[in-house]
């Protein structure tokens, strides 16, 4: 049996000789607290911050991460909708991002590399949003004018999607061997359904920006 806890933030670990006793976590929306305990524990907080407060060991790589990706979607239809000129975000023309097909800007909407995922989470979530609201002010009122104006935003992620971060160092450390090989893990209990997964900026459209890329 599973119990799930939507919206808990873990800010508070318990340990002892080197194990885990408990997790405390409070609801964002209420500010209930709760105390988890368990035999075991799986950090599945993206940035290890249960090991983290465990004070288990850990490492990040100082540049050259994956990055943070904030999507959004946009629709079109019906009368001509106006959008205000954005001179807050970035200064884009068509040719400055994909163009976001089937009314979605994908996971590739991504900056950050050489930020800290950490300390600098929200300074790379402003950034991104300030791309995607560039990107559609070009759409709206820049050089693509002409071909949207009956399109409208339905949705922009305004919680990042982080990718790395803090890598715990446990007595077992995944490496590209391993995937690439398919090792078996005799206690293995989940599976990995996917390949090396490679998030740099691309080339194309780090011209505008080459110093804060946010598409990769």
């Amino acid at each position: 049996n599973i119990d799930l806890f939507l919206n808990h933030h873990a800010y508070e670990v318990a340990a002892a000789d080197g194990r885990i006793e408990s997790v405390s976590a409070f609801n964002v929306k209420s500010s209930e607290r709760i105390r988890f305990r368990a035999p075991l524990f799986a950090d599945c907080t993206g940035h290890g911050t249960i090991g983290f407060l465990a004070r288990a060991d850990w490492e990040m790589s100082p540049q050259d991460r994956m990055g943070m990706s904030n999507m959004w979607a946009w629709a079109e239809g019906g009368n001509e909708k106006a959008f205000p000129r954005t001179p807050w975000a970035l200064d884009l023309t068509m040719d400055d991002f994909p163009y976001p097909r089937d009314h979605h800007g994908q996971w590739f909407w991504e900056g950050g590399f050489d930020k800290d995922p950490i300390k600098q989470a929200e300074l790379i979530r402003d950034w991104n949003l300030r791309a995607v609201f560039g990107a559609f002010n070009a759409m709206k009122n820049g050089d693509g004018a002409a071909q949207h104006g009956s399109a409208y935003l339905t949705w922009v992620a305004y919680v990042g999607g982080t990718r790395e971060s803090r890598r715990l160092m446990g007595d077992v450390l995944l490496t590209q061997d391993d995937i690439v090989n398919k090792k078996q893990f005799p206690d293995g209990c989940v599976p990995s359904t996917w390949s090396i997964d490679l998030h740099y900026p691309k080339k194309q459209f780090a011209e505008a920006y080459p110093d804060n890329p946010f598409i990769s």
